[in-house]
């Protein structure tokens, strides 16, 4: 009477592969995803900072060719988070220098 309850062996066996292929997928989703998350938000570090060289440097243009000085736009800078090192090695940016042109 007590074996009609219990589900047999292969079901449970089935069952736990499935829960075992669930969490592993899930986890490793979850590590893509914050890798993802965490690029995304170097990149818009980056952005920024390209914004901010453009205007300045569209400004040193201006002044070039003798027309009126426009103010540049002030933007917003953030302070870009910390990479793990998985991320430093795979992204190759290099670093340039801001130069003051009188």
């Amino acid at each position: 009477m007590l074996g009609d309850f219990m589900p047999n062996k292969f079901s449970m066996v089935h069952a736990v592969a499935d829960v075992v292929l669930i969490v592993g997928v899930t986890v490793w989703l979850n590590g893509k995803i914050s890798a993802q998350v965490a690029e995304i938000e170097a990149l818009k570090a980056d952005n920024e900072q390209l914004k901010a060289r453009v205007a300045r440097l569209e400004q040193i243009v201006q002044q070039m060719l003798g027309g009126p000085p426009q103010p540049a736009k002030p933007v917003k800078q953030r302070k870009p988070k910390q990479e793990s090192p998985t991320n430093s090695e795979e992204s190759s940016s290099e670093e340039v220098e801001d130069v003051e042109v009188d």
